[in-house]
């Protein structure tokens, strides 16, 4: 008999294993949960006075056992593994303050706690805490395309096996998996949360000043310490560039080239989130990343040794010795190729194999000046610099001012065209949407359009059964009730009439009233 393919390998069977206890612990609370919530919805009535507090504790228990049940498929399936962590780390923490707060009231109101119910929290507890660790694990990245030899030949039906052999093939190895470093930067996190709620609450109504200095400290350092932890989130889950082509829906990538001087200026947090301690915003690549999606997935050569990918383009990383290579291969393949302007040797060779290996309409100028935090006088003047060292390789004079352009596309003429914002609070994404109308983008995508169609129609279909089994649930309920206060006043009207018969037959007493 053949074994199961899940069994030939202990990390798989630890992962089954792990999965099946929180899908089991998961559908066994569900269960009983909606029982209880249905029970008390039959017992009470739904005019109750009760009702909405057992309601409310019986949807948070569905809600626990619900987060257990999306972990512990996503950990059998391999799916979200990030989102599985989190919902771990909630369901424990849950657990462990409903078993604070019920040795709480027992206090309070000097009564003995049911040990079988705290057993059963505490179990559920040690539940969530078991997929929670075995999600900091590390384990190996999936692989959907297995390494196959690179096609001799390059066309249309075979680019994404070509570039991923390529992509393969760098001189470096595979980046490694950064979940732990997830997973300890949203502990982090919490606790700067979790803390700044519960001092808020002790010292900002008690005492005013030490609110105020409170208020101050928690910009100044509790902010800038969130923003770590979460840029660092982000960081760590972010896709590498073989796992977006990987993707069923993805299309010919877009290439990112830029100085890696530049990733430096782009991360910098802005000054509105220095001051005001706000959530971080998206940076310039980020916003460059997410409007040329729209195109196709953006890979970038990563920084060689860095820690954790930028934010931004999905990055894949290749030795000095090879990088020509590979912007070349991806270059064959690309959507379009957006290059940050600057002045370094590097940039001469890849503009210079740009313009001789691309079609012109593919290949985007990214005015670096314009990312550059300096007056109007110095932008003009880097601008300047950058076209007395790198201008002559244009085929076409470029502008002599940059003024507000943002990008700079090219006709099929090598005819520059600048592109500055078009209006709006936010001048890069404008450009960014001015530049891709111009250019006629998005192209019509018949895979992503009933994608998103099919999409739709699961929501739509999860909302109405949720719906029917919601209305279908109540009014159960309600007729049940219904049925059990009509017995119960039938059993009322006969007893009304037994004890009618009773004294009837007994008569008056001394006073002349039934007895």
């Amino acid at each position: 008999m053949q074994r199961p393919p899940w069994t030939s390998n202990p990390r798989d069977l630890l992962r089954v294993a792990v999965g099946g206890l929180l899908l089991l612990v998961g559908c066994y609370r569900l269960f009983f949960a909606l029982y209880a919530l249905f029970g008390a919805i039959v017992e009470l009535g739904s005019f109750s006075d009760n009702y909405g507090r057992i309601a409310v504790t019986d949807i948070s228990i569905i809600l626990l056992a619900l987060a257990a049940i999306g972990a512990g498929l996503g950990i059998i399936f391999r799916k979200a593994r990030g989102t599985c962590a989190i919902l771990c780390a909630i369901g424990a923490l849950s657990e462990a303050f409903v078993i604070y707060d019920a040795y709480f009231e027992a206090r309070v109101w000097n009564y003995s706690v049911n040990q079988s119910y705290i057993s059963f929290l505490a179990f559920y507890l040690i539940t969530f805490l078991i997929g929670f660790v075995y999600l900091l694990l590390p384990q190996p990245r999936s692989i959907l395309v297995a390494a196959t030899a690179r096609p001799q030949t390059l066309d249309q039906s075979n680019w994404r096996e070509w570039l991923l052999a390529s992509l393969r093939d760098t001189g470096v190895e595979a980046p490694p998996d950064h979940f732990l470093k997830a997973a300890l930067a949203f502990v982090g996190y919490v606790i700067i949360i979790t803390g700044a709620i519960i001092v808020g609450d002790f010292v900002l109504p008690n005492v005013p000043i030490l609110g105020v200095l409170w208020i101050i400290f928690a910009i100044a350092v509790l902010a800038r310490l969130r923003n770590l932890f979460m840029r660092r989130m982000w960081q760590a889950r972010a896709r590498s560039a073989d796992e977006e082509l990987q993707r069923p829906d993805s299309r010919h990538p877009v290439l990112y080239l830029r100085s890696f001087a530049l990733d430096a200026q782009l991360a910098a947090p802005s000054l509105i989130e220095r001051l005001l301690g706000l959530v971080p915003l998206a940076n310039s690549e980020q916003v460059l990343t997410k409007e040329l999606r729209r195109c196709g997935p953006v890979s970038a050569i990563g920084r060689p040794g860095e820690a954790l990918p930028a934010l931004g383009a999905a990055r894949f990383y290749v030795t000095y010795e090879r990088w020509k290579e590979k912007v070349a291969d991806i270059v064959k393949v690309a959507e379009l190729v957006v290059w940050a302007t600057g002045t370094t040797e590097g940039l001469r060779w890849e503009i210079s194999h740009l313009i001789e290996s691309l079609p012109p309409d593919k290949l985007v100028l990214w005015a670096h000046p314009s990312l550059l935090r300096v007056s109007e006088k110095e932008r003009e003047a880097e601008w300047t610099r950058f076209r007395e060292t790198l201008g002559s390789v244009f085929p076409r004079p470029l502008p002599e001012r940059l003024g507000n352009a943002r990008f700079i596309y090219f006709t099929a003429q090598h005819e520059p065209v600048p592109v500055g914002p078009a209006g709006g609070w936010n001048a890069q994404k404008s450009a960014l949407r001015a530049l891709l109308r111009a250019k006629g983008y998005p192209k019509p995508d018949p895979i992503g359009k009933a994608r998103v169609r099919r999409r739709w129609l699961i929501a739509a279909a999860a909302v109405v059964a949720i719906n029917a089994l919601a209305v279908g649930g109540v009014t159960i309920a309600e007729r049940l009730h219904a049925q059990k206060e009509q017995a119960r006043r039938d059993a009322d009207a006969w007893n009304e009439l037994a004890f009618n018969f009773y004294y009837a037959e007994r008569g008056p007493n001394i006073n002349g009233d039934p007895e």
